[in-house]
């Protein structure tokens, strides 16, 4: 971390050397993290582009406009997700120690309790744009451990006396139950390492980082809805307070739904924000913010593992099953290769017999493809990272049009292959792309529409609509 930076004119630490204590700093400064910087008493008297941190046994002024990526900061301080090292912290009394005051205990995009100058905040969340030079990718919470329970800013019941109905822990990273069960809630949630699921041929758990999620059941723990394109909110009100996402289970019945983790992204290309270690957004759908007449994208979390140390949280055993993302503890051995042909007809396929990650279209005819992550590691030549995200957004009548031409850095996707403009089928070249909301259902690529599915594999036709495309969709 950089010592500081000019603050009208003078450099705004005295002493620029290193130390071991005060006795080797001018006067006016303090030794902390190494170097000498000017003491912190209230927080608001930190020169220009300061602000105040400290190291556990002083409070000093250091650089704010430093960016940090996870693991780069000097301890005690973690990197929050505006890419700056802050304190943590479970309230505004463990930021105000050592003599300082005027730091608050706000969130950041990973539900990581952290202090901050009040002007950095809103809502209780840090709302600071990242430093200029900041990475483009976001910012995993910290990985060593989860937060203890004693650094986790739980919600409160705001609108009243008495606790709340739901524990609004979900997304959180944790290593046990504990951390989990909000005491100012019913104390149900638990951490997600306790379970997991059977997906592509193999037993996996569903976040590579573990997070705190409402109790699975086979019934579902949340109430999706009978209409597909209706977003339901959980582990706290239905609205977009609440960290988690209901996802339907089971498209014929609107009750079986599981909780998620919640993401949000904005439609210009900047990170999607709110999955936490080595878990990543999902593509879900967009919103029209009313107030800002934006949309705000919305997605949920799932496991993003690359490699066999993004399982590092999980038990020692677990290795990544990278073509799908997923931590598991015995991985599937693929008999295929990414753009094989494949099938999900029938009681046995290559989905129960593990063979590979099958996209398939409606005959049950498809390809093999790999998990990416948008802006990550890139994908076979030929081939683009289709997350999902729709080029164009129109939210009805009476409502603006939005075009989205850069896509959304860290959402998940499979790898496609690619195709050109002039290859798209027909019907499919309108800028209405079932993709986008409101878009008429007859407007969605069909397999051999316009009788030829061009260049594109079985169960595929090279279609336009989303962000990622022109590519071969079912």
């Amino acid at each position: 971390m950089k010592d500081g930076g000019p603050a009208d004119g003078a450099n705004a630490f005295p002493c620029s050397e290193s130390c071991l204590d005060n006795s080797q700093c001018d006067a006016g400064a303090i030794c902390a993290f190494g170097s000498c910087a000017p003491p912190c008493v209230q927080a608001a008297d930190c020169p220009s582009a300061t602000f105040c941190v400290d190291d556990g046994k002083e409070a000093v002024c250091l650089d704010k406009n430093v960016p940090c990526v996870e693991g780069s900061c000097l301890s005690p301080l973690e990197c929050a997700t505006d890419h700056r090292c802050r304190n943590t912290c479970a309230v505004a009394a463990d930021c105000n120690v050592l003599g300082t005051t005027g730091r608050v205990c706000a969130t950041d995009a990973n539900g990581i309790g952290f202090c901050a100058d009040p002007g950095d905040v809103s809502g209780g969340h840090i709302v600071a744009a990242p430093p200029p030079g900041a990475s483009t990718l976001p910012v995993a919470a910290p990985t060593d451990a989860a937060p203890d329970v004693a650094f986790v800013a739980y919600a409160t019941n705001e609108a009243g006396t008495g606790p709340l109905a739901n524990d609004e822990t979900t997304g959180l990273p944790c290593t046990s139950d504990a951390i989990c069960r909000n005491p100012n809630g019913p104390g149900l949630n638990v951490c997600s390492n306790g379970f997991t699921v059977s997906f592509n041929g193999a037993q996996v758990q569903l976040w590579a980082t573990p997070v705190c999620v409402i109790p699975p059941s086979p019934l579902g723990n949340c109430l999706p809805g009978a209409d597909p394109t209706d977003v339901h909110f959980c582990d706290g009100p239905n609205d977009a307070s609440s960290p988690g996402i209901c996802i339907g289970l089971d498209p014929t019945d609107p009750l079986v739904g599981l909780c998620v983790p919640k993401c949000t992204f904005a439609a210009d290309g900047s990170p999607a924000t709110g999955c936490v270690g080595h878990n990543a957004c999902g593509y879900l759908t967009d919103l029209l913010s009313v107030s800002r007449q934006a949309p705000v994208g919305i997605g949920y979390c799932k496991s993003a593992c690359v490699t066999n140390a993004d399982c590092a949280d999980l038990l020692s055993d677990y290795e990544c099953q990278s073509d799908e993302g997923n931590c598991t503890l015995v991985a599937a051995q693929r008999t295929k290769s990414v753009g094989d042909s494949c099938t999900t007809s029938g009681a046995v396929n290559d989905v129960t017999l593990g063979s590979c990650v099958c996209t398939n279209g409606a005959e049950g005819t498809g390809f093999c493809t790999t998990q990416c992550i948008v802006g990550g590691p890139a994908c076979p030549a030929g081939w683009v990272c289709e997350s999902g995200e729709p080029s164009s957004l129109d939210f009805g009548t009476g409502n603006p049009s939005f075009s989205i031409t850069t896509p959304t850095a860290g959402l998940v996707g499979n790898c496609i292959p690619a195709c050109t403009a002039a290859e798209v089928v027909a019907d499919d070249a309108g800028s209405d792309d079932a993709a986008s909301p409101g878009a008429p259902a007859d407007d969605a690529a069909t397999e051999g529409a316009a009788g030829d599915a061009g260049p594109c594999p079985a169960g595929s036709t090279c279609t336009a609509g989303t962000v990622a495309g022109p590519d071969c969709l079912q």
